[in-house]
């Protein structure tokens, strides 16, 4: 029995931890599969004989995670011209790159349904009205709220897609 740590990536939920948990105990080889939604860890005990790290990863990528071996936590790199590059953490670039994309989304989103907003409530606060939302008002609100339904159906559909419920499925 080998006895190993996995980085998971892409957790929203402790029903995400759960779903990687249950996909891998049905696995043959896998005596322990723990996840720590906290630590965004894995810890896994395996038979090496059975199954590979690389079908582990495998699994997990199906069910529309990352996983990664945990190495070294830092990457030093060298002193250049009396001026240190420092360290970089890998995981905590990843984190930034994560939220990064989740504030793109919201501001993407934020952005169509302002109009939608100052549409339905001004009649009612009397904000004054542009004649193009009084003309065509109700195919500006369809075209906007559809922009901003399907881009949050996409992660909800890869979701569906792989028959698991987290967080993303309650939003959709």
């Amino acid at each position: 029995m080998e006895k190993t740590i996995l980085k998971i990536s892409g957790m929203h939920c402790a029903s995400c931890a759960a779903n990687i948990e249950n996909a891998l105990k049905k696995e043959a080889g896998v005596k322990s599969a723990n996840v720590n939604f906290a630590s965004e860890k894995l810890y896994l005990e395996f038979d090496s004989a059975e199954i590979s790290i690389a079908r582990i990863q495998k699994i997990i990528e199906k069910l529309g995670y990352k996983a990664t071996e945990e190495t070294a936590k830092e990457e030093i790199y060298p002193i250049r011209n009396g001026v240190s590059n420092g360290a970089r953490d890998h995981h905590k670039e990843a984190k930034v790159q994560e939220i990064q994309k989740l504030k793109k989304r919201f501001i993407f989103a934020l952005i169509f349904s302002l109009p939608i907003i100052y549409m339905v409530m001004g009649e009612m606060f009397s904000f004054p009205m542009p004649k193009i939302f009084e003309a065509c008002g109700t195919i500006i609100q369809f075209v906007l709220a559809t922009a901003v339904i399907i881009f949050v159906l996409i992660s909800g559909y890869l979701v569906l897609k792989i028959c698991c419920a987290y967080l993303q499925i309650w939003i959709v």
